[in-house]
């Protein structure tokens, strides 16, 4: 298993057949600031993926909302099943509850867009944002 299978799977919890993992996009890219990078990784057509370090302090409202408005409408033009946004920093557990508020808003009860807020660690190399 590749570690951005492993990823999804393992770390994401992601049930996505086999055949899914034969197409892997990957982008890196900046939120509409202008200064935050993030990772888009696109999973066989059909799983979207932000992902978007942040400092300990937790993420600005108005990035982390961009970018799961932009996900989710990135993921219904396009038909992909799921979106999956990824917050990772060194302790996510002060930034989890400001974070999946502004998710939530965005998001409301969308059951096809979810939010984690993970351990830089568990972040492979292969999908880190480049500052």
């Amino acid at each position: 298993m590749n570690p951005i299978e492993h990823f999804v799977r393992a770390t994401l919890g992601c049930k996505c057949p086999d055949e899914v993992f034969r197409s892997i996009a990957l982008d890196r890219l900046r939120a509409a600031d202008g200064a935050t990078p993030y990772t888009r990784l696109l999973v066989g057509n059909r799983l979207l993926i932000y992902i978007l370090e942040a400092a300990a302090s937790g993420v600005a409202d108005g990035t982390l909302a961009d970018l799961g408005a932009r996900g989710c409408r990135e993921r219904d033009e396009h038909g992909y099943n799921r979106f999956r946004l990824v917050i990772t920093c060194d302790d996510p557990e002060p930034a989890n509850a400001a974070a999946q508020h502004a998710f939530d808003r965005v998001a409301g009860g969308d059951q096809r867009a979810h939010l984690h807020c993970l351990p830089r660690v568990l972040l492979p190399a292969e999908v880190a944002p480049i500052g």
